[in-house]
């Protein structure tokens, strides 16, 4: 996993968890889908697309 992909998956994963706090103040408890295991896979099916996306584009950033 590139430094890119690991900060875009930190990225969602701290919007999920504030989601998940603003929901809980605002006595939103009945929001309780099992969100870690399908974000989980999620983020992981992301991470491969963006990993693989990077990957194709490589080969133009080292002509910089």
């Amino acid at each position: 996993m590139t430094d890119h992909t690991h900060l875009l998956l930190m990225q969602m994963h701290e919007r999920e968890l504030n989601e998940r706090i603003r929901h809980r103040r605002h006595g939103l408890t009945q929001h309780r889908t099992p969100l870690r295991s399908l974000t989980a896979r999620t983020l992981h099916r992301l991470a491969d697309r963006l990993d693989a996306s990077h990957a194709r584009r490589q080969p133009a950033h080292t002509s910089r």
